[in-house]
């Protein structure tokens, strides 16, 4: 199955490397004061090309450019039911079916070799796995989160995507970005909440 080595831990700003270490994928991020985080991500072989751009809010919709159109993120996406670790994310493919990213745990069992450090704080390891929808047997791309583990030497993250969908291989990479820095986001909102219970209790 080909697979994408990332380079850091931010997808939205980092590269995505084959198997041979040749960079395919470049993504850059910056925010924009008082405006939105803007996402480039470029597709560098055969030769470099921009494949879409985001201006990323957390808070309220963000836009899209992708495949020659401009679509706000509430248009491109939509929910599909609910877990501890959060909604799925639906979009249409160029086949005209339905994908869906759903984040898992199950394949991550948490031990003492396998949690990680997320924002200071020790966290078990969330997989995102694509589905067909309509089929939750057989993944069409799986992300594997980078592991800094506590007695084992860690590893990078990387995105399998299966051969059957690497024609829309630039949608998933782009689809994947989207969703891991909402759920980071997500993450670290939490996390503030968290701790602002624990100080107010503590007063």
């Amino acid at each position: 199955m080909p697979h994408f080595t990332l380079t850091s831990d931010t997808p939205w700003k980092t590269t995505f490397c084959d198997a041979s270490g040749q960079v395919v994928y470049k993504t850059e991020s910056h925010r924009v004061f008082l405006g939105p985080r803007k996402m480039n991500i470029t597709r560098l072989l055969p030769h470099p090309t921009t494949i879409a751009e985001i201006d990323y809010r957390y808070t309220s919709n963000s836009k899209i450019r992708y495949g020659g159109q401009e679509t706000k993120s509430d248009k491109f996406f939509r929910k599909e039911g609910w877990s501890w670790n959060g909604r799925g994310r639906l979009f249409t493919g160029p086949d005209g079916q339905e994908y869906v990213w759903k984040m898992k745990d199950e394949n991550c069992v948490v031990s003492a070799h396998n949690l990680h450090l997320l924002n200071g704080k020790l966290s078990s390891l969330i997989c995102y796995k694509l589905y067909w929808k309509g089929n939750k047997e057989t993944p069409a791309a799986t992300y594997h989160p980078p592991k800094s583990g506590l007695f084992r030497k860690g590893r990078p993250g990387s995105l399998e995507i299966r051969s059957e969908v690497m024609y829309m291989c630039d949608l998933v990479v782009m689809t994947f970005i989207y969703i891991e820095k909402f759920r980071q986001d997500r993450l670290e909102e939490n996390d503030f909440i968290d701790d602002a219970i624990e100080n107010s209790a503590g007063e």
